[in-house]
C-alpha cells in the first residue's frame, strides 16, 4: 500500500507541476475524476494484493484478463454480443498466459484469486471511463487528477514507513513515481485515445511476455518451449488487432 501511495502521489505532483492547469480547471477535474482515482486505487491494491499474497504469477495471470473484461463491459454497454474474433482473442491471451505461470498458480487461496480478477474489472472500468473523457480532456490532464485521487484514497491504509527510507530507497521510489508510474501511464492513456479501449487491452495483456524476455536479459533465464508456445498464442491476438 505504501508503495501505490507515495508513488501515486509523486507521478500526480511532477504531472501537476509539468500540465499547471488553471485552479478552476484543477477543481472540475477532480470532481469529475474521482470515481477514476478509485478504480485506479482499487486495481493497484488487487494487484498488489494479488502479487504478495498469492505470487507473481497470478498478478500476471489476473492482469491478462483485462481484455475479457473490456470486451464484456463494453458489449453490454452497447447491449451486444462480442464476435468470435474477440472471443478468439481472449481465449488465446488467456490460454497463453495461464501456460506461462501455471506451476506457480496451482495453490491459491479464494480470496487472492478474486481479488485478483477484480482488479483486472476495474481497470477495464477504468478504461471505459477514459474513452469516454478522451475527447475532452488531455491524457496528461487524466492521469494527473485520476493518480491524485488514488494516493488520497490510499492514504488511510498505507503507515509511515514510506517515508523512512535511505536515500537509495528514496531514488528508487521516485523512479516508481516519476518513469513507472507518470510516464507509463501517460503513455498508456495517449494509446488509448490513439488505438481505442479494445485493441489497448490486447496490448497491455503482452505483459507477461516482457517478464519472459526481460527475465532472459537481465537474469539469463531460457524459456522452455512451453512458454516459447505460451509467448506465440499471447502475440497472435495483437498482431491480428494491428493488421
Amino acid at each position: 500500500m505504501d508503495l501505490s501511495m507515495g508513488r501515486s502521489l509523486i507521478a500526480a505532483l511532477a504531472l501537476l507541476l509539468f500540465i499547471r492547469p488553471a485552479w478552476a480547471a484543477l477543481k472540475q477535474g477532480m470532481k469529475d475524476h474521482w470515481p477514476s482515482g478509485l478504480l485506479l486505487a482499487f486495481h493497484w491494491f488487487g494487484f498488489f494484493h494479488a502479487t504478495i499474497e498469492g505470487s507473481v504469477a497470478w498478478g500476471l495471470l489476473s492482469y491478462a484478463t483485462y481484455p475479457l473484461w473490456t470486451i464484456l463491459f463494453s458489449r453490454i454497454s452497447e447491449r451486444s454480443w462480442p464476435d468470435k474474433k474477440e472471443l478468439s482473442s481472449v481465449a488465446l491471451i488467456l490460454l497463453g498466459t495461464f501456460l506461462l505461470v501455471k506451476e506457480d498458480v496451482e495453490v491459491l487461496g479464494q480470496e487472492v484469486i478474486l481479488i485478483g480478477l477484480a482488479s483486472a474489472a476495474a481497470f477495464a472500468l477504468l478504461q471505459l471511463r477514459n474513452a469516454g473523457f478522451m475527447k475532452q480532456e488531455k491524457s496528461l490532464n487524466l492521469a494527473a487528477y485520476q493518480m491524485l485521487w488514488a494516493g488520497l484514497f490510499l492514504i488511510p491504509f498505507s503507515s509511515l514507513s514510506s517515508f523512512q527510507l535511505a536515500p537509495f530507497e528514496w531514488s528508487l521510489f521516485l523512479f516508481h513515481g516519476l518513469i513507472i508510474t507518470a510516464f507509463s501511464y501517460s503513455l498508456f492513456l495517449s494509446g488509448l485515445r490513439e488505438i481505442g479501449k479494445n485493441k489497448a487491452s490486447y496490448i497491455a495483456a503482452l505483459e507477461p511476455v516482457y517478464g519472459l524476455l526481460i527475465a532472459m536479459v537481465l537474469l539469463g533465464t531460457i524459456p522452455s518451449w512451453i512458454q516459447c508456445i505460451a509467448a506465440v498464442l499471447i502475440l497472435i491476438p495483437s498482431f491480428l488487432k494491428g493488421n
